[in-house]
Formats: C-alpha cells, structure tokens, sequence
C-alpha cells in the first residue's frame, strides 16, 4: 500500500527551503500541511511557490487568525500560492472559532480544492456530523487525527490500545479522501536533555507503525517534522540565551546535539559549535544513507569546509530537509 507524508509544518524560510531542496521522489509523498505563524513575511508564498509549483499543500491560518483576528494573511497568502501554480488546500480544526470557518469556507467554495479537517482524537466521532453542518461531504476531505504530543504520555506504546480503538469507531472511513494519523514528540527546547549528544524516541513514528497495520483503511503518516506543535515563538531574551543545537533524523530517534549558549561564562561562538556538531554528526553510524539528500550534503560541505558553518535558520533548512527525506524515504 502507498502511503503519503503530512507533515505540518511552520510557515517559515527554513522548513521551505528545506521543501525546495527535495527530490521529486521525496515531494511525490509529501502533501505538507503548512501553517501561518503570527506575522507572515512577503517572502513566504514566492519561496513555497519555487518549492511546490504543480503539487498541493495544505494551508491552516487558524493560528495567524487568533492572533490577528483577520483572515487576510490567510487569504492572500492563499491567493499568492494559486497563483504560482500551487494547488492549496484550506486547512480547519474541528470546533474552529466561526470567523475562521467562514473564511476557509469561502476559500473551498471559491477553490473547488476540498479542505483538510483537523480532528483531535476525542472529537473524531462527532465530526461527521460538524462538517454536515457546513454542507462539506467526507469525499472532499482530508481528515488529519491528531494523536497530540505523545511525549507528554511517558513512553512508546502507552497510546497504541486507545488510538487503535478509537480509529475503530470512525464511520464509514474508505469515504474520506484520505485519513491520517498525526503525532509528535520532539521537546520544544533543550532544557530536559544533558550537554552533548542525545537520543530522543520518534514516538509518533512508533505509534503509526503498530496502528496502521490494524486499520481495514489506508492510514497515511503525520508528524510535526522534528518541532513541538506549540506554535508561539519563545521571547528574544530566551533566543538570546538559548543554546547552539541541532536534531537530526534517523530509523526511530533523533539525533540531539545540545551546544552551549553564545555568551556568557561558557559561551562558546555559533561558528565554532556548528562546527563542531557538523563533524559529530558526520561519523555517527547513522549519518547519510539517503540518496540525493540536500541536508547530508550540506553537512558534509561543513566538514570539508567548502560551506560555512551556518545560523539558526540554516540549521533548520538541514535538519528540516534531512528529516522530509528520510521520512519520505521510509514509508512504506
């Protein structure tokens, strides 16, 4: 069976860069669910535009909405993708704020592209019927069921028994125009992780891997791509303090390198320390193995010294990149 990525993603430059340097392969099982932070920059629909001209995404602006209370980066920002040849998808939480819902309706009517429904697992059996209430049939749906962060229930498999259960109450499921289980687990900053090199389990992963194979339907694979789903951005102080560290994909982890802040009494300088991590990484036993990766060659570029070292945002363009890949790569 042919699965297909959903990754949700931050509307930001690095994870579209990362979109960009994919190969066709990797974008043929991707379907990206992008989502608008707060304040959306002009450069965003062009650089999404070069990395997804002729493919869809998924577009979800609730976030932008309830900070803003408009829908205009919403609906220009769709608008602009459209028009650079990206077939966009508007995306919408079940129990979404009425504004929002009428915004996104205007845009599936005007689009004829369907939408993607956001259901959290507690809600999945009344979402049938909300939908009916807004005259949208499950044939013009994506349904994304979000299993939540699954690092806030302890360790693999304490989920499994519940999702599997509930995913066996949704009605009718061969009607939707696709399923998909979402999850994460990524830790939203380093605090939790000790100086150096960490493993950190891809619960979300796991979990797809054992529920999939129980459900008489097609369950395709969602994650939040290596970030933690909260969406809001940590103050400039905390950024000021925060340490120089890098994830990296593998089979069932990631790779954690947590660095040490710029300043300060132990401060050691950026360059140095991605650096640093780049040589780590490159003869850890898990580095590489994907053809035609973009974000293990700029690794390697760092390491013979024909690249710089790199910034946070360059960073996130790699690890982004390495982790679309591999997932990409692995579905069945």
């Amino acid at each position: 069976m042919f699965y297909r990525y959903v990754p949700s993603l931050r509307a930001k430059a690095g994870e579209a860069i990362a979109l960009t340097h994919l190969t066709s392969a990797a974008k043929d099982r991707i379907f990206p669910l992008v989502h608008l932070a707060t304040e959306v920059p002009a450069t965003l629909a062009p650089r999404l535009g070069q990395a997804w001209a002729g493919r869809s995404l998924g577009l979800d602006g609730s976030f932008n909405f309830e900070a803003t209370g408009s829908g205009l980066a919403m609906q220009t920002t769709f608008a602009a993708l459209a028009v650079l040849g990206v077939t966009v998808v508007p995306a919408i939480e079940y129990g979404a704020q009425a504004g929002y819902m009428a915004v996104v309706g205007a845009l599936a009517q005007s689009s004829a592209t369907g939408l993607v429904v956001k259901v959290r697992l507690g809600h999945l059996h009344l979402v049938t019927a909300w939908l009916a209430q807004g005259g949208w049939a499950p044939q013009s749906v994506d349904l994304v069921i979000l299993a939540g962060h699954l690092a806030d229930f302890g360790a693999a498999g304490v989920l499994d028994q519940l999702v599997l259960n509930t995913l066996l109450t949704l009605p009718h499921p061969q009607a939707w125009r696709s399923v998909t289980l979402s999850g994460s687990s990524a830790p939203k900053d380093m605090s939790s992780l000790g100086l150096g090199v960490n493993t950190v389990p891809r619960l979300e992963w796991g979990l797809w891997q054992t529920i999939r194979a129980q459900v008489p339907f097609r369950l395709d694979y969602g994650d939040h791509a290596m970030t933690h789903p909260d969406m809001t951005d940590p103050p400039g102080f905390v950024m000021g303090n925060a340490t120089v560290s890098v994830r990296y994909t593998t089979d069932n982890d990631w790779t954690v390198i947590k660095g040490r802040p710029v300043s300060g009494k132990n401060g050691i300088p950026m360059p140095t320390q991605y650096l640093g991590h780049a040589q780590t990484l490159s003869v850890q036993p898990t580095f590489g193995g994907l053809v035609g990766c973009w974000g293990d060659g700029r690794v390697q570029q760092i390491v013979a010294g024909t690249g710089t070292p790199g910034s946070r945002q360059t960073w996130v363009e790699i690890g982004a990149n390495r982790h679309l890949s591999f997932v990409a790569d692995r579905l069945p």
